[in-house]
């Protein structure tokens, strides 16, 4: 059978039902698409009301602070009209109080006792004028003295000229009083003053070369601290410690996969005493490094390229280690150092080998080159001495180093400290240094003068008082007292005037800031009543959602502030949110834009990713929603639905209609068989074809049983298994529907044999079913496994042929020829001519080649018997045609051979 039209039928449906999904997904895509949309005018909505929230907050805000200006505003108002009130009151006051007080002045100017009173206190002004410059002068001086004598503090740090005139200074400390008065003679101390700026010149340039050589020795100091800090860093953390410039050619090798070592790192002083020589000779030749000899010239390349900025350091030649692992002296200082690795000991060797350690002079004169432990070294005729530097060459033992380092970063720190007090001290001394000779200007002469002054206008002084003091007695003191009550009261006034006026000021700059404010004010309720009337005007705003919110953050927060500044967040948020929707649809709509716009719905749409509005992405994602839930998915699915009704036409009136033939001819065909073999026993046995449902195509096969011309319309839909309640149709359908679309499984749909298995059962004379071929294939003979093949190829060929037996007994159909090799080689003759007239029955045309010994066989079933013989290269052959008399006896003899068997 032919199944492409059901295939055909089958992959239509699938293609439109495929587009119908398409559609109905880029529908459920674009409603997405239309939630996204719908999403973003939500958190616009939001913003809006947040916006209007936080506008309407600061304008509260505003609104109250504008009411508290006000209110302050008033208030200074009525301060000005009381400051102004009282102003008037006290100037009135003090025109009468100024009036009165002339009175009594010109009353006591008019009388002797004033005039003389009046001129003495001139006089006095004058005098104690003029005496003011002097006195200054003379207190000068004082202050000079005294900063002599706090000189004697620095006595350890200046000269002995200069503390000896220090003493001599002291016995003037007494001289002059704290209010400047003279107590003796004035010129010992001014002759000495004249000689004194020079000698303390002398004494301020020996302070600061002092001063100089601790500075350098402070900055040695803290350099070597630096240092010992850096070390007892490195040794906390395991690491002896290097210069920086090693550390960096370090790690530059290390960046080319080359593994460095410092020396320190692989050699350690055995013997203490010596450590201090050792170390101190090699110095910074404890830091040359250590390389592979392979890597030794890739090692130099990397040194020289950057020779500027590494300098110091020292890189081995590892190269002549063979030359020099050997060469050292036992007896050199090299019995002081233990090593582990070879290159560091060649190195040792080549520095160290020649150099012997001695105790006494003559053992260092008379070796070429020696070292004692106290640091003397000898080298080329020369004796020097080594400097010591700290201990680097320990091995693995950095505790023993850091506790080292650190001790002797302790006494440095102390050291360090008591430099720095010193230095203080000389900069205390030099200070104090410079103000003498800056305060020492005087001329002796001048402060001569101005002694003989100050002793002259005192006198004068202290004459005037007298005279005022004996004219204030007479009989003008009740005047005097009330010209001084009247001053004192005018005074008052007058403060209070200044009081009032600068209040008056001060509220006048308030109310200019007051003004300024409540401008500044208005313009932003101003503006900010036009904000909230934009918000209110926009359609996306709630008033009912917008007020309620207001409440709740009104009901949560302490001021309008915090209320504006959460809205304002809270609007912030949801814009951002808006925005991101708002990308989101732009994108999700381009790539909707992109994957479908060869459809010709699209074909008049041009939307601009960055140009064009949301809204109309918003049109075109309903537009398109629309359209293809109107047009496109209806149309596909009636589409789907003729497809599918054509399916089932075809299924119904071809494919089952054929199968129920095919399967109806194979039940035909096994039974013609099978009364052929009824005929034909086989010693007693009787052969019979039995076909039944292959397992995996039985649900079709029970669909095709219940198939008739009557209930074709009730088989149901060949691909809707879904309207169908019958277990048994789904399953068949279902099956149908995988063999189709599988090409290799198709053919098994296609070829009706596939819907059966075939068995020979094996029954006895009566009918009753003994054995079958599955069975006997394992314990039967080879003639009782050869007799059913023999059956099953005759009845394969008669169902190839077509051969059926019409109404009158006639065999007809097609070809009909049965061709055999050493046929029933292992069948008797009994069963040879059962199973051939078998054969004959259904109308085959048996060629039969055989052996010689089954000739009597052949002769008793066969028409023509052609026989073969062959001599070297002679063929003969005979042609022998058995008569049916001839065929009869042949088979009669067999017969009666057969009965005692």
């Amino acid at each position: 059978m032919q199944v492409g039209a059901y295939q055909k039928s089958l992959n239509e449906y699938r293609h439109l039902e495929a587009k119908t999904l398409e559609v109905s997904k880029r529908i459920d895509d674009l409603k997405l698409i239309q939630q996204d949309c719908e999403k973003k005018h939500q958190q616009e909505q939001s913003a809006i009301n947040y916006q209007w929230i936080a506008t309407e907050a600061r304008f509260d805000e505003l609104g109250s602070k504008q009411d508290d200006i006000q209110d302050q505003y008033e208030l200074q108002k009525e301060r000005e009209e009381e400051i102004e009130e009282e102003l008037a009151t006290q100037s009135s006051l003090l025109k009468q109080l100024q009036a009165q007080l002339l009175r009594f002045e010109q009353q006591y100017e008019h009388s002797d006792v004033g005039l003389k009173l009046q001129q003495l206190e001139q006089s006095k002004k004058l005098l104690t004028l003029q005496g003011q410059q002097d006195q200054k002068a003379i207190l000068q001086v004082r202050q000079l003295t005294l900063l002599l004598s706090a000189l004697s503090s620095f006595e350890d740090l200046l000269s002995k000229e200069t503390n000896a005139l220090v003493k001599e200074f002291a016995v003037f400390n007494g001289l002059i009083t704290e209010d400047g008065r003279v107590e003796g003679n004035l010129k010992p101390l001014t002759q000495k003053l004249v000689v004194l700026n020079e000698m303390l010149d002398r004494e301020k340039s020996q302070v600061f070369a002092q001063r100089s050589e601790l500075n350098r020795t402070i900055l040695n100091l803290k350099d070597e601290c630096k240092q010992l800090e850096s070390d007892v860093s490195s040794l906390k953390g395991g690491i002896s410690p290097l210069s920086q410039n090693t550390k960096r050619l370090i790690a530059l090798l290390k960046d080319a996969n080359i593994t460095a070592t410092p020396l320190s790192h692989l050699a350690e002083v055995t013997d203490g005493k010596w450590q201090d020589a050792i170390e101190g000779y090699l110095g910074a030749q404890r830091e040359a490094l250590i390389v592979e000899p392979e890597d030794a010239e890739e090692s130099i390349r990397i040194f020289r390229a950057h020779r500027r900025q590494l300098m110091g350091c020292r890189v081995i030649d590892t190269t002549q280690t063979r030359l020099w692992l050997n060469r050292g002296d036992n007896n050199s200082a090299l019995r002081f150092i233990h090593c582990n690795n070879d290159h560091a000991q060649a190195y040792l060797n080549r520095r160290l080998g020649g150099i012997k350690p001695v105790e006494t002079e003559r053992e260092l004169l008379r070796e070429d080159s020696a070292m004692t432990a106290d640091g003397m070294l000898k080298l080329a005729g020369t004796i020097s001495t080594i400097r010591f530097v700290p201990h680097m060459m320990v091995g693995i033992n950095t505790e023993g180093m850091r506790e080292s380092r650190e001790k002797q970063l302790a006494n440095l720190s102390n050291e360090l400290m008591n430099f720095l007090k010193a230095d203080q001290r000389l900069e205390q001394a030099d200070s104090l240094l410079g103000r003498v000779m800056a305060n020492n200007q005087f001329d002796a002469e001048s402060i001569g003068n101005a002694s003989h002054a100050v002793t002259r206008l005192a006198q004068e002084l202290e004459s005037v008082e007298v005279e005022i003091v004996q004219l204030q007695k007479h009989d003008d003191t009740d005047l005097q007292e009330r010209i001084e009550a009247l001053k004192s009261r005018i005074a008052n006034v007058e403060l209070e005037r200044k009081k009032l006026d600068r209040e008056r000021q001060q509220i006048a700059e308030q109310f200019g800031a007051l003004s300024t404010q409540k401008s500044q004010l208005s313009s932003a309720l101003a503006a900010l009543d036009e904000e909230r009337n934009r918000l209110t005007s926009n359609p996306k705003y709630d008033a009912e959602f917008a007020s309620e919110r207001y409440a709740l953050l009104e009901s949560s927060m302490v001021n309008g502030a915090a209320i504006y500044k959460e809205a304002i967040s809270r609007a912030e948020k949801a814009s951002e949110k808006a925005r991101s929707f708002d990308q989101k649809v732009r994108k999700e709509v381009a790539d909707h834009y992109g994957k479908y716009h060869h459809a010709s719905l699209d074909n008049d749409v041009q939307l601009d990713y960055l140009e064009s509005k949301f809204e109309e992405f918003e049109h075109y994602v309903s537009y398109q929603i629309d359209i293809l839930s109107e047009t496109e998915l209806a149309k596909y699915a009636k589409r789907a639905e003729l497809a599918r009704k054509e399916a089932e036409e075809t299924f119904r009136s071809d494919y089952v209609s054929k199968l129920k033939d095919s399967l109806d001819q194979v039940a035909h065909i096994i039974r013609e068989l099978n009364h052929s073999l009824k005929r034909r026993p086989f010693n007693q046995e009787i052969y019979q074809f039995r076909y039944y449902p292959n397992g995996d195509m039985k649900d079709i096969l029970d669909l095709v049983e219940r198939f008739s011309a009557q209930d074709q319309a009730n088989v149901g839909g060949l691909f809707d298994p879904h309207l169908s309640n019958d277990p048994d149709h789904i399953r068949a359908i279902a099956s149908i529907q995988e063999l189709i679309s599988d090409d290799e499984k198709q053919q098994d749909l296609a070829d009706y044999r596939k819907f059966y298995n075939f068995e020979v059962d094996i029954l006895d004379a009566e009918g009753n079913k003994k054995t079958t071929l599955s069975q006997r294939i394992q314990t039967g003979s080879g003639g009782e496994h050869q007799i059913p093949f023999y059956l099953a190829i005759a009845a394969a060929l008669s169902t190839t042929y077509r051969l059926h037996e019409t109404m009158d007994g006639e065999i007809v159909g097609g070809f009909s020829l049965a061709m055999f090799d050493e046929a029933f080689n292992k069948i008797d003759m009994v069963k040879t001519s059962t199973c051939m007239g078998f054969m004959k029955d259904i109308g085959l045309q048996v060629i039969a080649a055989a052996p010689d010994d089954k000739r009597a066989v052949m002769a008793a079933n066969m028409d023509t018997i052609i026989s073969v013989w062959r001599e070297g290269g002679a063929v003969s052959i005979d042609v022998a045609y058995p008569k049916e008399k001839g065929q009869v006896l042949l088979n009669g003899q067999s017969e009666s051979l057969a009965v005692p068997v």
